[in-house]
């Protein structure tokens, strides 16, 4: 059995080997002991602390509030365990955020013979927080000014494609020189009005202003519909949609304008980053024993590198660099489809294998669920 003065030492050995201050002070503030941590912490030498005075050796340097809740824990004022946050301006004059605990240690008649504190440097937490509140910040103002500027640019944007519209009617009367402008003014018309229609609905998602239209869908006709829509999502490039649909007449309830949109995305994604004459193939499938509604879209395109599936569904994540990508976009488009699906109580995933395409899985119940 170790002998009291080898139970100190081990107890003086454990003290040394925490990562955080260990402090002793008497009842009058005096420091009985402070761990090598400690020292290292506050800027001072090994053992150079020990027999000075806690408050007018390190507490005078910080503010008087600082010194207020100190010696209110250690005086007992609060309770006989207690924790506090506040910052002290160490040795070399810099500040630093700890977290303290403190506690009195009495004798067998109750009496406060000293008091043990410790303290964690909080410090680079503290400063990720800050840095954290701005990001969040920044994310908030940019959310913010594409909401700003999506709206301003309906009007005037909804005008640009009626009367380019209007002029592709008229080619026939216009100069030879011109007579193409019209449908390039209406196509990029189109494409910015996309663009606008995507911000809102992200803008929209985020700030709980999203709404859900339910109603009760027989799948495979639903799918059916879609079709002359998927057929003809891209003019420049050639591809063909088949759907495999699911045995019987499988109904759910959920939001059929939200899932033609999720559905619209992945087969435009697939027709921009597939090859030509292509064929997608969208598969419905009853999930019997989750009682979901399963839909894959499958490409033959290129497929998705590994290190970049997690990335997949950030928002205005690209997976091309920005200088030299082919496909146009501004990368929210799959991360609408997560937004949306999750949003109906579901989910979606992506497999891969670079040269062998893609494939899309999502799933929505059979009932829709809100989310808490």
């Amino acid at each position: 059995m170790p002998t009291p003065t080898n139970q100190e030492d081990v107890f003086k050995k454990y003290i040394e080997a925490v990562n955080q201050i260990v402090l002793v002070l008497d009842v009058k503030g005096t420091i009985l002991s402070l761990n090598k941590r400690g020292h290292d912490l506050l800027g001072y030498p090994d053992g150079e602390l020990v027999g000075k005075n806690w408050v007018t050796e390190i507490l005078s340097k910080n503010k008087h509030s600082t010194q207020d809740i100190f010696m209110g824990t250690v005086t007992n004022k609060y309770d006989a365990i207690a924790r506090f946050d506040y910052d002290l301006v160490v040795n070399d004059g810099k500040e630093k955020s700890f977290t303290w605990g403190s506690a009195p240690v009495r004798d067998s008649s109750g009496v406060i013979q000293s008091y043990v504190c410790t303290g964690d440097d909080m410090s680079e937490l503290k400063k990720a927080e800050i840095d954290l509140f701005h990001l969040k910040e920044l994310d908030r103002l940019k959310d913010e000014f594409l909401n700003i500027v999506a709206h301003e640019l309906k009007t005037p944007l909804t005008s640009i494609i009626a009367l380019s519209d209007l002029l592709r009617s008229q080619k026939s009367q216009l100069p030879e020189n011109v007579a193409s402008y019209p449908d390039i003014i209406f196509e990029e018309g189109m494409r910015l009005k996309h663009v606008v229609k995507r911000i809102l609905t992200v803008t929209r998602y985020e700030s709980g202003k999203d709404v859900v239209y339910l109603e009760r869908i027989s799948i495979n006709t639903f799918f059916q519909s879609l079709l002359p829509v998927l057929q003809t999502l891209n003019q420049k490039r050639k591809y063909s949609v088949q759907i495999q649909e699911v045995p019987g007449d499988l109904q759910i309830e959920t939001d059929k304008e939200k899932i033609s949109e999720v559905v619209i995305n992945l087969v435009d994604n697939a027709v921009k980053y597939g090859r030509d004459n292509q064929t997608i193939m969208v598969s419905i499938g009853h999930d019997t024993g989750n009682n979901m509604l399963k839909v894959e879209v499958a490409d033959q395109g290129p497929g998705i590198p590994p290190e970049s599936m997690s990335k997949l569904f950030n928002k205005f994540s690209q997976l091309e660099p920005s200088l030299s990508r082919s496909q146009e976009g501004i990368g929210l488009g799959l991360y609408i489809c997560k937004f949306t699906i999750e949003r109906l109580g579901g989910r979606i995933e992506v497999q891969s294998e670079v040269g062998k395409g893609s494939k899309f899985i999502f799933y929505l119940p059979i009932t829709y669920a809100p989310k808490a």
